[in-house]
């Protein structure tokens, strides 16, 4: 077989380096090469974000719950300092997780590439 194949199934490096993400002008990379089981506690974490975030009205007790979701979720998504990460607002969180998301679809399920997907892998919405 010709070593110039273009028509491989599937093609997987394990060198190379980790999508990453710039805070106060530092790079930090993004941990998509957990185990699969730390990807699926994520995925509850996501979802549960997800759900406090489309309520109409949040209490205190929603707002706390949230607010340490989005911290647990960050800690989880970056390779970076507790003391970087504890400046980040809410909304940096949000979008960290965001970014970590989509990176964590798309590298699960390449054919997922440029769709829309929910915090922390709460799924892909691409082809919907």
């Amino acid at each position: 077989m010709s070593e110039n194949r273009s028509d491989y199934l599937l093609d997987l490096q394990t060198d190379e380096p980790l999508p990453a993400i710039r805070i106060d002008g530092k790079d930090y990379a993004l941990r998509i090469d957990v185990e699969y089981a730390e990807l699926l506690r994520n995925k509850k974490l996501g979802e549960r974000v997800q759900v406090l975030t489309q309520l109409n009205e949040m209490t205190e007790q929603n707002e706390s719950e949230l607010r340490e979701l989005l911290r647990k979720s960050v800690r989880s998504a970056v390779k970076a300092p507790d003391a970087v990460l504890d400046k980040l607002t809410d909304m940096q969180r949000f979008q960290v997780i965001q970014v970590f998301g989509k990176q964590i679809s798309e590298a699960m399920d390449p054919t997922t590439a440029g769709g829309n997907s929910s915090p922390v892998l709460g799924g892909s919405t691409a082809g919907q």
